[in-house]
């Protein structure tokens, strides 16, 4: 049974180091040092090893971690960055795990997955996610838009009421308003125009063309508005002589002639064959 150490008393002290080497217990210590001695001993050496190259091995402990660190891929820093926040959702993050399992199993994501697969897919992907600030900026006009719809459409239908009005006024209203007419006379147009083709392709109208007599003709003051009346009155008047001839049977010898030389149609109409004469005579 082991005795208490005697306490240390007030005298000399090499009676009180005599009395604490005669303690069992301290002379058990002292046995136990003894055989461990070399241990001891090889112990001390490494620590003052370790010691006097602390430094050294404490640059090669950070030459180390720098390494590491460039070595890291900066996808596997940022994982270790947000591994805390990674580790407070894994708890969320497991109860999604049936539910994620069970949607791999469908057929709808094996086919997004194929889709996914395709290059021009990913291409479109990526050009999305590129112009993402835009699309962002075409969806809020867009809902703008659709938040304004009631006000953008009560505007563009009185302008177009004031359009319509000030067009059925103007000379565009009554073009639009002939064109019913125009869509009638069209076959008749297009008839025309099938027989007068023929004509224009003609030999003797190409001739007539080319020979520049067309552009005389154009240019001359057979095509104005007061020749063409003068040649409509001339026509009329030469249909209703002939439909009278024709029922009357009428015949005029030369006392006829003098008679008539006294109706003022008829002098009126030789003083315009006199002028006629006179002023052709000067043409030629």
């Amino acid at each position: 049974m082991a005795t208490t150490p005697a306490p240390y008393v007030n005298g000399d002290a090499s009676q009180q180091l005599q009395a604490r080497l005669n303690d069992p217990q301290t002379a058990a210590a002292l046995h136990q040092i003894l055989d461990k001695a070399e241990l001891i001993a090889f112990a001390v050496t490494a620590v003052d090893g370790f010691l006097q190259r602390s430094e050294q091995i404490a640059d090669e402990a950070a030459r180390g971690v720098a390494d590491l660190k460039s070595s890291t891929p900066p996808e596997l820093t940022i994982l270790v960055q947000h591994l805390p926040q990674l580790l407070e959702l894994l708890p969320q993050l497991l109860v999604f795990v049936p539910q994620l399992v069970q949607l791999l199993n469908t057929p709808q994501f094996t086919r997004l997955l194929e889709v996914l697969s395709n290059p021009k897919t990913l291409d479109a992907i990526i050009v999305l996610m590129e112009n993402i600030d835009k699309l962002a900026f075409a969806i809020e006009a867009v809902d703008g838009f659709l938040q304004r719809a009631d006000t953008v459409i009560d505007n563009v239908a009185a302008g177009v009421k004031d359009a319509t009005a000030d067009l059925e006024e103007s000379d565009v209203g009554k073009l639009i308003g002939a064109l019913p007419q125009v869509a009638e006379a069209t076959p008749k147009l297009l008839d025309a125009t099938t027989q007068l083709l023929p004509i224009l392709a003609s030999e003797p109208m190409q001739n007539f063309i080319s020979s520049g007599a067309l552009d005389r003709l154009l240019n001359s003051g057979i095509l104005a508005s007061q020749t063409i009346n003068v040649v409509g009155h001339a026509g009329d008047a030469l249909v209703e002589s002939y439909d009278k001839t024709q029922a009357q049977e009428n015949r005029a010898g030369a006392l006829a002639v003098l008679r008539a030389s006294r109706d003022p149609d008829v002098q009126k109409a030789l003083g315009f064959l006199i002028e006629f004469g006179k002023q052709f005579g000067r043409e030629i």
